[in-house]
């Protein structure tokens, strides 16, 4: 699994997410049902590649039963994007078990709830760091 190719899903559907009257973006939550009817819910970057953008019902935020149903894989990869939005490049690397080739830069990211162009730009300019660096 590239590092690379998890974030840039991971911003695909954030911005589906975005689109969505029903999906609320919220940073602090990586996926959470906003009523019983599960017709709305608020998500955050790893939330929204959980998601894959769209809300289904039938989705329950466990991490337990995302490891036994998806693999370790894909759960470590839900962890790596939580480091990734607040910049720590390394941390993420460490999460799926990369070994950084040289100096990992930390990146400033921009909250969401702040400045959602500017974190999205910020998320690009780390894409762009780990594509180069075939992380």
């Amino acid at each position: 699994m590239k590092l690379h190719e998890v974030l840039s899903d991971a911003l695909r559907y954030l911005e589906m997410a975005e689109k969505d009257p029903n999906i609320w973006i919220d940073m602090r939550t990586w996926f959470d049902w906003l009523d019983v009817d599960k017709t709305q819910c608020s998500v955050c970057l790893a939330g929204a590649y959980f998601c894959k953008g769209v809300i289904n019902p039938e989705l329950a935020f466990d991490s337990s039963a995302i490891e036994a149903e998806e693999g370790e894989e894909y759960s470590h990869a839900l962890g790596a994007l939580n480091a990734l939005r607040q910049g720590c490049i390394e941390d993420a690397l460490d999460i799926l078990g990369i070994t950084a080739t040289g100096q990992v830069p930390t990146f400033t990211v921009y909250k969401y709830t702040d400045d959602s162009a500017g974190f999205r730009r910020d998320m690009r300019e780390i894409l762009d760091y780990l594509k180069s660096n075939d992380y």
